[in-house]
């Protein structure tokens, strides 16, 4: 049997910076803080006592944690296309945060 090989690359649009910073900001995950910023041109997840983890583009607003098999954020929007909350898939279940309104 051959191996399977994927081709198919993700739409360039989804490593630009304009496309990366609708999912900036901090969210609340059951009153922790999870930090989405963007460092060295790349999507990075900050959560208290975790590592930094650097998040993959999959397809459109959701992402793989590099490095971490069944681990993803899925960025979910209003009406107006604006971010308003982090649904993070891991093992042990699917988590909420919601993005924190900027003042």
């Amino acid at each position: 049997m051959k191996d399977i090989v994927f081709e198919r690359m993700p739409d360039e649009s989804m490593f630009t910076t304009n496309f990366m910073e609708k999912f900036v900001g901090d969210y609340d995950i059951s009153g922790q803080s999870l930090t989405i910023l963007i460092k060295d041109n790349k999507l990075v997840a900050l959560l208290a006592g975790q590592p930094e983890r650097e998040l993959v583009s999959y397809q459109g607003n959701e992402f793989n944690l590099k490095d971490l098999s069944g681990f993803s954020i899925n960025f979910t929007t209003d009406n107006g296309g604006v971010v308003t909350q982090a649904v993070i898939t891991q093992p042990n279940g699917v988590f909420t945060a919601n993005k924190k309104v900027s003042t």
